[in-house]
C-alpha cells in the first residue's frame, strides 16, 4: 500500500499568496506552519533519530496541528471561498489528515522542498 502524504511548503504558499486578502488570518496560518517548521530545526539540529522525531513531532506538533484544525473549521464559513484565503483555508481543510501523516513516522519529511529542488537541479541541467 501507498501513503500519501501532503506538503507544507504548498500550504504555506497559499496563505502567502493570501496576504494581501487577508492579512490577519495569512499571518495567523503562517506562524502556526512557522511553529511546526521550528520544530522539525529542532530535530535537524539535534540530529535526533526517527523514534526521537516521531516522539518530538508527538509531544510538540500534534497539539499545534490540533488547534490550527479546529482554528481553520472555525475561519472558513467567515471567508468568501473563492478569495485567496477561502482558497488556502479550503486546501488545507481538504488536505489536513495527509497533512498531518509526517507526525506519525520520523523518517517522513515535513515538505518535499528537497526532492523538488534536487528535481529542479536535473531539469535546468538538460
Amino acid at each position: 500500500g501507498v501513503l500519501t502524504l501532503i506538503c507544507w511548503a504548498h500550504v504555506r504558499r497559499y496563505f502567502v499568496k493570501a496576504l494581501n486578502n487577508d492579512k490577519a488570518r495569512a499571518e495567523y496560518a503562517l506562524q502556526e506552519i512557522g511553529l511546526l517548521y521550528e520544530i522539525e530545526r529542532k530535530a535537524d539540529d539535534e540530529q535526533m533519530d526517527y523514534d526521537q522525531r516521531e516522539q518530538l513531532r508527538f509531544d510538540l506538533a500534534l497539539p499545534i496541528l490540533h488547534a490550527f484544525e479546529v482554528w481553520l473549521k472555525k475561519e472558513y464559513p467567515k471567508v468568501l471561498p473563492k478569495s485567496p484565503i477561502g482558497k488556502a483555508i479550503s486546501f488545507a481543510l481538504k488536505r489536513f489528515n495527509r497533512l498531518c501523516r509526517y507526525c506519525g513516522d520520523g523518517r517522513f519529511q515535513i515538505d518535499n522542498n528537497l526532492i523538488e529542488n534536487g528535481q529542479r537541479k536535473v531539469a535546468l541541467g538538460r
